[in-house]
């Protein structure tokens, strides 16, 4: 059995978002998984918490 690489509970921030990238603590949590897909590759659902469009405040 493989073992998936992110834990449900896995903070994260998507690729795309680059002003989020600098947000600590990421902006959604893994909830779910399914995979390995036939490529090697995992799907997550995640539960988006927080506004990656907000300013980051020091």
């Amino acid at each position: 059995m493989t073992t998936h690489p992110l834990p449900n509970g896995t903070r994260v921030t998507h690729i795309s978002q680059v002003r989020a990238r600098h947000r600590p603590g990421g902006t959604a949590t893994v909830v779910d998984h399914q995979g390995p897909c036939p490529d090697g590759s995992w799907e997550y659902m995640v539960r988006a918490t927080r506004d990656f469009l907000a300013p980051v405040r020091p």
